[in-house]
């Protein structure tokens, strides 16, 4: 299929572009020019032009979860949000610690879904921190990483075994940092809300004396880290630290992060709960400032689609996660460009380029040559997110009602076309 995109504004951290010009796709593949005349020809003016998302934490409940989502309805969700890559989280059912299950979820996107999958498989054997899972093996079958998460790696001597074994495959190693024996039965950030709401509270030493460890781990043993969903103001001062440092560290966050507190909890109930919880005012100021500067280089989704039962009235026992796929762009574009002034560049980094260098993709850039790997974006089309639209089967956000200035509106991936906005939405 020939396809032309005709003065789009194209904005290309890979390249450190930013200009007006045609993008025309044939055969999958980006071109200077077509081979006859354009199948589809869409006017590119008031639409940016980026290459496609990448979103290195994605839960898509698939193996075994399948009521919550699956690859196609995750890929679908994620083509909705501007993805053409999702790196999918290990706690399935049974984990994904075995090469069969990797390349089942890989394959099953290439058949059926909407996006690229990249399986992040389980660091330790069923995800229970102590024996590595057969990295050789994991790797070979087209893991793009490993991690533990949603359950840390508690035991310091199995995480340096750990960032061991993956250097030596060249797997980055993502760690969930998070005391359990802090964490364990707490519904959300301790303080005046949790009281509010009498539920128990996790305070934030949970998280940060897990980054603290990691970071003192890599500064001995110079071995690469990756710390996920950065969600507190101490985080972020160990971070900069280790970056002084020369520690081999690097961070993500996600736009609720960024944009909520834990005041969310007392009007939105379940649907706010994540682990990390939500936190306070200057811990959001603080997270959103090392987005901003690039101590945290990448935004993650942690897309985690429950069922509505398990997001129930009892804040205590409701599942933690929100869905994050559809709507993450779109709401850290208001949120850091429009109203923070970040460089469109720098935002499309932390969607794009960044988490390619994680994962050591390469260059996917908008190049002639290059896959068709993209998205449009329209700064000047809102769009009202309502749950009942969405492709996930979650419905699980504490974001509706909210109305985003802009929409994605095309997503192209392998030069397919996987997602058009319709025009009444």
């Amino acid at each position: 299929m020939r396809i032309a995109i005709r003065e789009a504004r194209v904005v290309d951290p890979f390249q450190n572009l930013d200009q007006v010009q045609d993008l025309l796709m044939e055969d999958g593949l980006l071109v200077d020019h077509l081979q006859g005349p354009a199948d589809k020809e869409i006017l590119g003016q008031g639409l940016m032009a980026f290459p496609g998302f990448i979103d290195v934490h994605t839960h898509l409940r698939d193996p075994g979860q399948t009521y919550k989502e699956d690859i196609v309805t995750g890929t679908q969700a994620a083509s909705k949000g501007g993805f053409v890559l999702v790196c999918a989280m290990p706690n399935t059912s049974p984990i994904c610690d075995s090469p069969e299950i990797v390349r089942y979820m890989i394959q099953k996107a290439e058949q059926e879904g909407f996006a690229q999958v990249l399986p992040i498989a389980a660091a330790t054997l069923g995800e229970q921190g102590q024996s590595l899972s057969p990295y050789a093996e994991l790797k070979a079958a087209g893991a793009g990483g490993v991690t533990d998460d949603g359950r840390p790696i508690a035991h310091a001597g199995i995480l340096l075994a750990c960032l061991q074994e993956a250097a030596r495959y060249g797997l980055p190693v993502i760690d969930h940092p998070e005391d359990s024996a802090l964490a364990k039965g707490k519904a959300m950030n301790a303080g005046p809300v949790a009281d509010q709401l009498g539920v128990a509270g996790m305070p934030r030493a949970a998280e940060s004396i897990c980054v603290a460890r990691d970071i003192l781990l890599t500064l001995e043993y110079g071995l690469p880290i990756h710390l996920c969903h950065l969600s507190c103001k101490e985080s972020v001062d160990l971070l900069r630290w280790a970056k002084s440092q020369g520690a081999p560290v690097t961070a993500d966050t996600c736009p609720h992060y960024f944009i909520l507190t834990e005041e969310a909890l007392a009007t939105e109930g379940a649907n706010a709960k994540m682990y990390p919880p939500l936190r306070r005012e200057e811990d959001r100021q603080a997270i959103q400032e090392a987005v901003e500067d690039g101590t945290i280089e990448i935004i993650a989704t942690d897309h985690a689609p429950h069922s509505p039962e398990e997001k129930g009235p009892d804040l205590a026992q409701a599942k933690n996660g929100i869905v994050g796929l559809e709507h993450a762009f779109a709401l850290s574009y208001d949120q850091l460009s429009l109203k923070a002034g970040l460089p469109l560049i720098d935002l499309v980094t932390r969607f794009t380029k960044a988490p390619a260098d994680l994962l050591q993709l390469g260059d996917r850039s908008l190049k002639v040559g290059q896959p068709a790997n993209l998205c449009l974006f329209n700064s000047h089309l809102p769009e009202t997110i309502n749950p009942e639209n969405f492709a996930s089967k979650g419905r699980n956000t504490p974001f509706a009602g909210r109305t985003t200035t802009g929409s994605i509106c095309y997503t192209f991936w392998q030069g397919k076309m996987t997602y058009e906005r319709p025009m009444h939405a």
